[in-house]
């Protein structure tokens, strides 16, 4: 066996500095980690909520609508049933054509998009 100069605790004290500067390294390594990732998750966030807030605004159209009885097929003595099955749908766009004057198809299409299939 080969006897060292050093003593165990000269050899702990030698390494101890250079594991330390590994140590200081790794936690910076992992704050720099963390601070990465908070990053990308406060983008990520950032994105979802600029991309969706327009699904919360909402654009009403406010105009009068005549229920016109010939064209959805009503008379003074019509059924409850017949009231349901009603046209209405295509009284509104009727409205809103007779309205906003679309020229083309496309216009006509909009318009029509416009229109919930929650405003009967």
């Amino acid at each position: 066996m080969t006897d060292s100069p050093l003593t165990t605790r000269q050899k702990v004290a030698r390494g101890l500095k250079r594991r330390q500067r590994a140590e200081m390294r790794f936690r910076a390594f992992g704050i720099m980690a963390l601070g990465f990732g908070l990053l990308c998750l406060l983008t990520l966030f950032g994105t979802i909520l600029m991309n969706g807030a327009p699904a919360f605004q909402q654009t009403v159209i406010q105009m009068e609508l005549t229920l016109d009885g010939e064209y959805l097929g009503l008379g003074r003595h019509s059924s409850g049933e017949a009231y349901l099955k009603a046209d209405y749908d295509g009284l509104i766009k009727r409205q809103l054509k007779q309205q906003f004057q679309p020229q083309e198809r496309e216009q006509r299409r909009q318009l029509y998009q416009l229109v919930s299939s929650g405003a009967h």
